[in-house]
């Protein structure tokens, strides 16, 4: 699997627009349309279909944009934010924690 794919995929599933999502991707529409193209060839399934001027995703490209959203902003996240640490941990451990100085 072609992890690349899925970044475009979920651009054109929230815009519901290949135009729109390569804007937010900041590359060309040939170049999201492909992408969706060759995950549509490795998943064997389509994922969006013409409406009128617009596309529609398929039921199965909705059900797969759920699955993925979540994970996939998280690690968009991690990545925009390499320096936060969120730590969960006991109330009595958190008071000890405090006092460690920041490796700024």
């Amino acid at each position: 699997m072609d992890y690349n794919l899925i970044k475009p995929f979920l651009a054109v599933f929230r815009t519901s627009s290949y135009t729109k999502a390569a804007e937010e991707l900041d590359v060309s529409q040939p170049a999201i349309s492909q992408s969706i193209k060759r995950l549509e060839q490795l998943l064997d399934k389509p994922l969006f279909i013409k409406q009128g001027r617009g596309i529609v995703p398929t039921s199965y490209a909705s059900q797969l944009a759920h699955r993925l959203i979540e994970p996939f902003d998280s690690i968009d996240m991690a990545i925009s934010q390499p320096d936060k640490l969120k730590m969960y941990s006991q109330e009595h451990y958190s008071y000890s924690l405090s006092n460690i100085p920041d490796l700024e």
